[in-house]
């Protein structure tokens, strides 16, 4: 990272969009920073609501040719998004490089979901924008591609604000004696006014893990102020914390105070039961995600959102099934509820019946999700206690009820391995996920999303992949689905040794996913089927002998030619 060349520096980092950024500088004291850096419209939003220097991250003209090389390589009909200063650089580089301009449209806050829609109507499925542009794509339903800053652009912002720093004195003996009356206190306090800037946090509160606590707060405000209390639980650091929030009146002010302790309801939580914090998920899954919910349909996953009924989401193993369901707890009307994640495999009728008969166990709140990993993997024994549950409890009316599998959960039934009636509670509203194998039309657009975020996070600037790499992306059988594309091209953009990924760096990749029983028993020999059928016809025998040759090579096309010494063409026309 750019910052840790500057030791003598202390950067807090913080990502989010326009909206979160504001929430997060009015979370802390001002006094705590002495300047800020940022980007575009969010640095030039943050100048009116802080009194420190706000210091902006350029955009360079190779930041947004990189970015457009990205868009055109996804194939989709895509628009600049962005802010005025996003828009003029784009506007202007086509101008020079005198090519096809793309829709370019400059927002302003308040307008940018209503610009998005409006492009989304008129046939645009991928956004190239700044942070609030592609949370909007994202909320409307579209691709996204996020405008990065070049290592260039940060050194010389860091340096900027490290000047400007230094000459600068400041006084912090008032706000030092008034921290120190609330810090005493062993219970964590945080004070909002009443447009929801912070005010006070004690001692107790900054021990905890600051963005999810005052993240979760900030969601709070408005409806402590409507209510005028309230009483929630969340997980921090691995403990349930109970927060209470209590709206106080002072001098004709009105002031929204949080406490925040370690709730004694932690011990209710036993193995094979967690809360988990679904709104911290990776970028990189947003994406994949995105593409989960293209392929699932609008409708199917309103229903899955709106909670109306128990949802079952049913998929091959690393199909994001976990992450899909914390997506629709986040987008949900019980977003600001528990997520409790139940781990069905490790459960046990003993661990069940103390955690749901305990008076105080979240389970017997409401207003959460409780999410049933792996269903197909609860021991006979529960399935039955489960279903007792559910129906004696009104769990379904109480909270949402989601769970996952990875095999057909009406095949268990028919073969007496599940129990019915728990079937009926929890297969109301079906999400099947088809397997990566059957995207192949898709995969071109996820590669080059992938792309861009593992460029973030490896700090590379890989510009998109050779063609002949992105047929051997499309050919491989990917037996570990959306989790193993997102391996393969995070280790494939962080060791590119070039602006584009070769085919040699995906098969290297690739060989290095294949399993490891192989490795294990290197004397055994590959298990082949009992011999070949020759009673069957010369086509037959000669689709059996290719289908255990892919079978060898763990479903990937490319070896399989190789082995088979024709083309991956005509493999692929032999297959069909």
């Amino acid at each position: 990272m750019v910052a840790s060349e500057y030791p003598e520096i202390r950067l807090d980092r913080f990502t989010g969009n326009l909206d979160r950024a504001i929430e997060y500088v009015a979370a802390f004291p001002q006094q705590k920073f002495d300047a800020i850096i940022s980007r575009g419209g969010t640095a030039g939003v943050l100048r009116k609501h802080v009194d420190i220097p706000v210091i902006e991250i350029e955009i360079s003209i190779l930041d947004m040719l990189r970015a457009l090389k990205l868009a055109e390589s996804c194939a989709e009909p895509f628009a600049v998004v962005g802010y005025g200063s996003i828009v003029h650089i784009a506007s202007s580089l086509c101008d020079v490089l005198q090519c096809d301009r793309p829709l370019i449209r400059e927002i302003t806050a308040r307008r940018v979901r209503q610009s998005v829609e409006e492009l989304r109507d008129q046939g645009i499925r991928l956004i190239l924008g700044d942070v609030i542009a592609v949370q909007a794509a994202e909320e409307a339903g579209l691709l996204s591609i996020l405008i990065t800053s070049s290592r260039e652009s940060v050194t010389a912002a860091i340096e900027s604000a490290a000047a400007l720093c230094r000459s600068m004195v400041r006084d912090q003996t008032f706000y030092k004696l008034y921290q120190a009356i609330v810090d005493c206190i062993q219970t964590g306090i945080v004070v909002f006014d009443r447009s929801g800037n912070q005010i006070q946090a004690n001692h107790q509160s900054k021990l905890m893990d600051q963005e999810l606590l005052m993240a979760t707060l900030q969601k709070c405000i408005p409806h402590l102020q409507e209510q005028g209390e309230m009483h929630l639980y969340r997980q921090n650091n691995r403990q349930l914390l109970e927060i209470t929030g209590q709206l106080l009146q002072a001098d004709g002010n009105q002031y929204c105070c949080f406490f925040v302790r370690s709730s004694h309801k932690a011990a209710s939580i036993v193995p094979g039961v967690a809360v988990d914090r679904p709104e911290e998920l990776p970028p990189g899954r947003q994406i994949l995600l995105s593409a989960l919910r293209s392929r699932l349909g609008a409708a199917v996953m309103e229903k899955g959102i709106q909670g109306s009924g128990a949802v079952a989401i049913v998929g091959e193993p690393g199909m994001q099934k976990t992450a899909l369901a914390r997506s629709l707890h986040c987008r949900g009307s019980r977003r600001n509820g528990l997520f409790l994640r139940v781990s069905c495999e490790v459960l046990q009728e003993r661990q069940w019946t103390r955690f749901a008969s305990n008076i105080n166990s979240p389970v017997n709140g409401q207003g959460c999700t409780v999410f049933f990993e792996n269903v197909h993997r609860l021991a006979p024994s529960i399935q039955e206690l489960l279903s007792t549950y559910i129906e004696d409890t009104l769990l379904y009316k109480r909270n949402h009820i989601i769970c996952s599998s990875t095999v057909d959960l009406q095949e268990l039934v028919m073969q007496e391995r599940f129990y019915l009636p728990l079937y009926k509670q929890l297969c109301q509203i079906l999400l099947p996920l088809p397997p990566l194998r059957e995207w192949r039309e898709e995969i071109p657009v996820l590669v080059s999303l992938l792309i861009n975020q593992f460029n973030i996070e490896h700090n590379k600037s890989v510009g998109g992949i050779q063609p002949e790499a992105l047929e051997i992306l499309k050919d491989y059988g990917w037996p570990l689905n959306l989790v193993q594309l997102e391996q393969v091209l995070s280790a494939s953009v962080r060791d590119a040794g070039s602006y584009l990924i070769a085919p040699e760096e995906i098969d290297r990749v690739l060989q290095e996913q294949r399993p490891l029983r192989h490795a294990k028993e290197p004397a055994a020999e590959p298990e082949r089927s009992p011999g070949l059928d020759l009673n069957k016809t010369l086509d037959e025998i000669e689709r059996d002998i290719i289908q255990q040759i892919l079978a060898e090579e763990g479903m990937n096309q490319s070896a399989a030619a190789k082995r088979l010494g024709i083309s991956r063409s005509t493999l692929w026309r032999k297959l069909k």
